[in-house]
């Protein structure tokens, strides 16, 4: 009678377990708060064709900041936002422009029913 009890209430468990599982659905991957990568920027221009620029961004989300180096006709600029403060800063050889940004940081996302299909490189 015992052994039998206790079989049922292993199995009990064993079902609860299955159900709270099944319930919570497949795991939503999630996105680093911080990271760095290299990347590509294109513009689209109705008036001349811009050549894409290759660049390294950086994202602190901790921090609320945002960095992007680039290198364009062999001058090197970096773009740095600071959500903090809300200020952008456009640093060029030996000049800076500061303007005022109107946007909150956005976090870093995987959108819902996005699969994991492997390493892949895109235009390249």
């Amino acid at each position: 009678m015992i052994s039998s009890s206790l079989a049922f209430i292993v199995l009990a468990s064993a079902t609860c377990c299955l159900v709270v599982s099944a319930q919570s659905g497949p795991l939503i991957p999630s996105t680093p708060a911080l990271f760095q990568a290299d990347v590509i920027i294109t513009t689209e221009s109705g008036f001349l064709p811009i050549p894409p620029l290759k660049g390294h961004y950086f994202y602190d989300w901790a921090n609320q900041r945002e960095r992007i180096d680039v290198v364009q006709w062999g001058m090197k600029s970096s773009t740095i936002n600071d959500y903090t403060s809300m200020q952008s800063y456009a640093i060029s050889g030996n000049s800076c422009e500061c303007t005022p940004l109107t946007d909150l940081m956005n976090p870093t996302n995987v959108p819902m029913g996005a699969m994991y299909q492997g390493n892949t490189t895109q235009n390249g």
